[in-house]
């Protein structure tokens, strides 16, 4: 697990009884986020909203497929195709099926091209379309 606050993380996984079975991480560099996951079965982004979706985009340009809720609508629109959407993101059942199916299917879930997102979500053109949105509002600088 990459979090930013790992001893937080850590003790959470201590306190339901997982320490043993979860690798909580912070602070890697970019070659070391990008090869925790290229080394990943998949990702798991349980997350109710998302801005962007970074890590999303992150897994899948890393070949790395994604388990996430089908209602966050930015990592689904990242995920397509790339790994499976859980319809109830507050089911554990859920979540736990959609793990051990990615860890049994993780043949058929890899992805054979992430050029598509590496086109599709250019720096350029991803830096741009938000500079179009910001530059549209006028913001009240004082």
């Amino acid at each position: 697990m990459v979090v930013p606050d790992e001893a937080e993380a850590a003790a959470l996984a201590a306190a339901h009884g997982v320490a043993a079975q979860v690798d909580v991480r912070s602070g890697l560099d970019d070659t070391e986020l990008a090869l925790a996951y290229s080394g990943a079965v998949a990702t798991v982004l349980p997350s109710l909203q998302e801005g962007f979706g970074f890590p999303a985009l992150e897994s899948v340009l890393c070949g790395t497929p994604v388990l996430y809720w089908s209602g966050c609508a930015s990592v689904a629109e990242i995920s397509n195709g790339s790994g499976l959407g859980v319809a109830e993101a507050s089911d554990p059942q859920e979540w736990s099926n959609a793990m051990d199916q990615a860890v049994s299917n993780r043949a058929s879930m890899l992805l054979a091209d992430p050029g598509f997102w590496r086109d599709k979500y250019d720096w350029q053109k991803v830096a741009s379309a938000v500079d179009q949105v910001l530059s549209s509002y006028e913001f009240d600088r004082k």
